[in-house]
């Protein structure tokens, strides 16, 4: 018998290894994980998100997107030296925050008409934020209106 205690010893040990292994490994796969300093879900309507989508909105005003990116700008009224859209509302359709060296805010914006609700336009833009100090870091794409309003 002496000269199977270590054997089993052996075997039990190894048994007690796997099992661990299997069951924190079960475990882990239950709980999603947030990649540190990745994006998270932003509220669309807190006050710094509404900031960096009025800041895109004074952008598009000025004419600082690239030119052409975007085709329902052709179609908009702009009030001179309001910084909006004339007969126009913003829209937060969806909202990211990453924390840097300040805030970045991955933004979805719809333009509507103040009056009927109908989407005028929509595009995504990414928005830096470095303590008050706001800066469009990338112009996305445009959406069409019934991928962000359906």
């Amino acid at each position: 018998m002496k000269y199977y205690e270590p054997l089993f010893s052996l075997i039990v040990l190894k048994a007690a290894c796997w099992s661990t292994l299997l069951f924190r490994s079960e475990a882990m796969e239950e709980v999603p994980r947030q990649i540190l300093g990745g994006y998270k879900a932003a509220t669309p309507t807190d006050e710094h998100v509404m900031n960096a989508a009025g800041f895109v909105i004074s952008a598009l005003h000025s004419g600082e997107a690239p030119e052409g990116k975007y085709s329902f700008l052709d179609t908009l009224a702009v009030s001179e030296g309001q910084g909006r859209i004339e007969g126009t509302e913003l829209m937060v359709v969806n909202a990211r925050q990453q924390l840097v060296a300040g805030m970045n805010y991955q933004l979805t914006l719809a333009i509507v008409d103040s009056d009927s609700r109908e989407c005028r336009g929509a595009l995504e833009v990414t928005v830096w934020d470095h303590f008050g100090e706001l800066e469009i870091t990338r112009w996305g794409q445009e959406i069409e209106c019934n991928g962000v309003m359906g």
